[in-house]
């Protein structure tokens, strides 16, 4: 708590005690009764402190970050293949992922977000936005790709994607940019995970947010509204 009167209160809390030396003269002078007097007495002490600490502008100081964080822009990538949709611990994992942005956007609220999803291939589903209500829905709305589709996990799908949103980030004046890049990890199309090094340059600060076991976990393929278990012909 702080104060932080101006000129003019100040005048106004000298006019303040002056009415109330003059009221509590008036109180003894004109009053006989006791008790009255100290009523009245009581009631213009409170009247005039109130009147007195409002003059005075007590201010409960709080600090934000929220002007700092307007120059913070924070990517997701979305790693949406197929395994991204198995269960541990009776939640799925896409449920965790969305759960995290969640958090991540809550502690840095007042940024910009961008949001990538890839699985065959890359999609940019937001570019730079303070709209968090928009990266909310669009979590709400991501769907289990396509069984018939899909052809493994390839994690170097979203590199131009990501090199598109971080270049144009990159060139804002004072600019802070984060990313964050959720997957399980695991690559199944054969390829050669290649380096994001390039990448580097144009990134502040951020953390690869991982979602698988070494053991593996069940998952089932979902068509329309039925699902069952997905079997792998190697291990069983």
């Amino acid at each position: 708590m702080k104060f932080q009167p101006t000129g003019f209160a100040l005048v106004l809390i000298f006019i303040l005690l002056f009415l109330f030396a003059y009221w509590v003269h008036t109180i003894f002078s004109s009053l006989s009764n006791k008790k009255e007097k100290y009523i009245s007495l009581l009631r213009s002490t409170i009247i005039t402190l109130l009147a007195i600490l409002v003059c005075l502008r007590p201010m409960r100081p709080t600090y934000t970050s929220d002007a700092l964080l307007k120059n913070v822009d924070v990517l997701f990538v979305l790693d949406n293949t197929i395994s991204m949709y198995a269960t541990e611990n009776k939640q799925i994992r896409m449920q965790r992922v969305a759960k995290d942005c969640q958090y991540i956007m809550h502690q840095l609220s007042g940024s910009n977000f961008a949001m990538i999803r890839f699985d065959n291939t890359s999609q940019i589903l937001s570019p730079f936005t303070q709209d968090e209500r928009n990266i909310t829905d669009i979590l709400s709305v991501i769907t289990y790709p396509d069984t018939y589709y899909a052809s493994g996990s390839y994690l170097n799908t979203p590199y131009k994607d990501m090199e598109s949103l971080l270049i144009s980030s990159h060139k804002k004046e004072n600019r802070m940019t984060v990313v964050f890049f959720l997957s399980d990890g695991e690559i199944t199309d054969d390829s050669k995970l290649m380096s994001y090094q390039e990448l580097a340059r144009y990134i502040d600060h951020g953390a690869v947010l991982g979602y698988g076991t070494t053991k593996g976990e069940k998952m089932e393929i979902q068509e329309g509204l039925f699902s069952y278990p997905l079997i792998d012909p190697t291990t069983n």
